[in-house]
């Protein structure tokens, strides 16, 4: 979460955003991010020095898109899978690993072995158990070959720019409607009246 705070708000007067959840081990944060990114915006207050911000405050006014490889699990899985069944974002990479049970390492043996077992899945009302020793499918399939990477290339990265800017022409970020400030006076109030 430290990590996240410490990103994602000073991106938010951005155009557009990319959210890479590659190589994800898991945790237990994702719910919160979600709930960061599921937030519009309603309204702007509009301050007479000219600053302006939006309500909710703190509200990501850009669409984005996220990022997942065969190699993010757990929460790495649930977090693209969530976006999806919210239709937040497309999703873009290759197929997430698909180890979605919590395991934790309660066994300890005699060789400093440890043997491990599942402890919580994910089951969603719609699809049941589709994640678990499957992963989550992208929206737009596109691999990374290592010796591309090697080069310094990163085709789902510039897929993931290329999506977002096109997402941007179709759906610009909310702006206030500035209209007219309204006639205050005793005579426009009349004409209010009137109407």
């Amino acid at each position: 979460m430290t990590e996240f705070n410490t990103w994602f708000y000073p991106q938010l007067d951005k155009q557009g955003l990319v959210i890479d959840v590659r190589w994800n081990h898991g945790g237990f944060v994702s719910e919160i991010i979600l709930e960061r990114l599921r937030r519009k915006v309603d309204a702007f207050s509009l301050a007479r020095s000219g600053n302006q911000t939006s309500y909710p405050y703190r509200t990501l006014n850009a669409p984005f898109v996220v990022l997942t490889n065969q190699f993010a699990g757990s929460d790495g899985d649930i977090f693209p899978a969530a976006v999806q069944i919210e239709k937040l974002a497309p999703v873009i990479g290759m197929r997430s690993w698909g180890g979605v049970i919590g395991i934790y390492g309660l066994r300890p043996l005699v060789d400093m072995g440890l043997l491990t077992e599942p402890e919580g899945s994910w089951n969603d009302p719609r699809r049941g158990w589709t994640l678990e020793n499957h992963g989550v499918d992208p929206d737009i399939v596109v691999e990374n070959p290592p010796a591309e990477i090697a080069k310094g290339a990163d085709a789902q990265l510039d897929r993931g720019i290329a999506e977002v800017t096109k997402l941007l022409e179709q759906r610009p970020p909310a702006k206030p409607k500035l209209d007219p400030v309204r006639n205050r006076s005793r005579e426009g109030f009349k004409q209010e009246l009137a109407q």
